[in-house]
């Protein structure tokens, strides 16, 4: 009996660590500078100092796949797992119901954000354009780029800021569009990693690299992070002893 009891309770701490130590999938940062720690099923959301503030969990078979945090009081949590979109406010409480994605779009996607102009921005993998829909699926604007861009490389991951829509082709480079889905700029930038817009500068990693681009400019960084970070006004968050932390990016790199 005291065996048995011996075992259980060293798996009861065994399973106690792995929850301890368990790390988000990724980090990001919203408008007003909160941090969110994203893992599987559950968003925490700290404020800048590491502090936690809220959190909400989710049903074991929601998968999250994308958040989008741009806007604090309209995060949208899309889940791959059902093909359906949620919102929470500012306070990580439920807006509405949600969104079933198999409703209002009929063709795959690769990635889908908030636009910063109300309704949801996706990249359409099947006709290979952007397009922003509204809530209830109505067409609100659709791209017009030309065939064979990067290779018709998949778009995996969306920003939207100043105006500008930024698209992240795998392994290819970058494109950016106007407000009015109109090409901008294509950089070229084979195996890009992850990226992330603050202002007029672009930052990206390749490898232990990060580099920031600006005015068709790019500097280069050593950088030995392990994912999951996130890169924003020149500062480098990361999760250290389950902890984030806020590194210089210009004081510890140069």
């Amino acid at each position: 009996m005291l065996k048995y009891l011996l075992l259980v309770f060293s798996l009861f701490i065994i399973i106690k660590q792995d929850m301890i130590t368990e790390k988000p999938l990724f980090l990001k940062l919203d408008n007003l500078n909160n941090i969110y720690k994203i893992y599987e099923n559950r968003i925490e959301k700290l404020n800048e100092k590491g502090v936690k503030l809220s959190e909400y969990s989710f049903e074991e078979d929601k998968i999250i796949k994308f958040v989008d945090v741009s806007d604090s009081h309209k995060i949208l949590v899309y889940f791959e797992s059902n093909n359906q979109i949620i919102y929470l406010d500012n306070k990580m409480c439920q807006i509405g119901d949600s969104i079933n994605m198999f409703d209002i779009y009929d063709n795959d996607f690769s990635c889908l954000i908030n636009s910063n102009y109300s309704g949801i921005i996706i990249y359409d993998e099947f006709i290979r354009q952007v397009v922003k829909i509204n809530e209830k699926g109505k067409l609100i604007d659709k791209s017009n780029l030309r065939n064979n861009i990067f290779d018709n490389s998949v778009v995996d991951k969306l920003v939207e800021l100043n105006n500008k829509l930024y698209l992240k082709y795998e392994n290819k480079g970058l494109l950016i569009l106007d407000e009015n889905l109109l090409m901008l700029n294509l950089i070229s930038i084979p195996n890009i990693e992850d990226f992330w817009v603050y202002r007029n500068t672009i930052y990206y990693t390749i490898g232990k690299k990060i580099f920031v681009f600006n005015n068709q400019q790019s500097i280069s960084f050593n950088f030995d992070y392990r994912k999951p970070y996130y890169i924003s006004k020149g500062f480098v968050y990361s999760i250290k002893n389950n902890e984030v932390q806020k590194d210089d990016l210009n004081n510890n790199y140069n």
